[in-house]
């Protein structure tokens, strides 16, 4: 299994978004904005599509994520499945490129982001957890927003969590705190609590750590 990384933009978030400690800073913290690629010997897998834009934003290195994956050597329809994490505009809005995809994502993402995906989009819909595909496993957590979720892949002996915007900073984890401002944030807590060992290597999808001040991919 190879996965790989794919930043399309970075810009900044003011600090009362990343940690409930903090709720009164407004001190800016670097973000990126990231996109994950499985391979498989059959399949190549996306977590989560991006966004050509974000209006209203300071956006440097932003690049169409579509155009990313054909520098990689993809074009969007040798996409084979997409997994949505959440149904926020930089993570599902670039849905509509991918075509031949199968979709996956939690039933309250697909209610929330429906008018993102491609006419006649084959979607595949959960409830608590579902297991779409060997050593990769979506589970419902429901604190960053009602539908959102992450995503557990084992390689070898690696516990890989994607962890869409349940966090926007492995900070979270190391000091136990939860994010800014979740929709739920007892569910956000809860998650936090229970996948901060050791044992979960976490990917943290607006890390500023990937490819810092340029745009591009990186194997992981």
């Amino acid at each position: 299994m190879k996965i790989t990384v794919f930043k399309y933009g970075q810009s900044f978030f003011a600090e009362h978004n990343f940690f409930a400690d903090k709720r009164d800073s407004t001190k800016p913290k670097p973000i990126s904005f990231l996109f994950y690629l499985i391979e498989t010997d059959d399949r190549r897998i996306l977590i989560d599509v991006g966004c050509n834009n974000m209006y209203g934003w300071d956006m440097k290195h932003l690049v169409s994520p579509a155009l990313l994956l054909r520098r990689y050597g993809l074009s969007p329809l040798d996409i084979t499945d997409v997994i949505i994490s959440h149904p926020h505009y930089d993570h599902i809005a670039c849905a509509k490129y991918f075509k031949r995809a199968r979709f996956f994502m939690h039933e309250d993402t697909l209610s929330e982001g429906a008018s993102y995906l491609p006419e006649e989009a084959r979607v595949v819909t959960f409830k608590d957890t579902l297991e779409p595909f060997e050593n990769i496993k979506l589970i419902h957590i429901g604190g960053h927003c009602k539908g959102s979720s992450v995503i557990l892949i084992t390689r070898s002996a690696e516990k890989l969590l994607f962890c869409g915007d349940e966090v926007y900073s492995e900070e979270c984890f190391i000091r136990n705190v939860g994010s800014g401002h979740p929709e739920n944030p007892e569910k956000n807590k809860a998650f936090i609590e229970k996948y901060r060992k050791d044992e979960y290597k976490k990917i943290v999808f607006h890390t500023p750590e990937i490819l810092p001040d340029q745009n591009g991919f990186i194997e992981i």
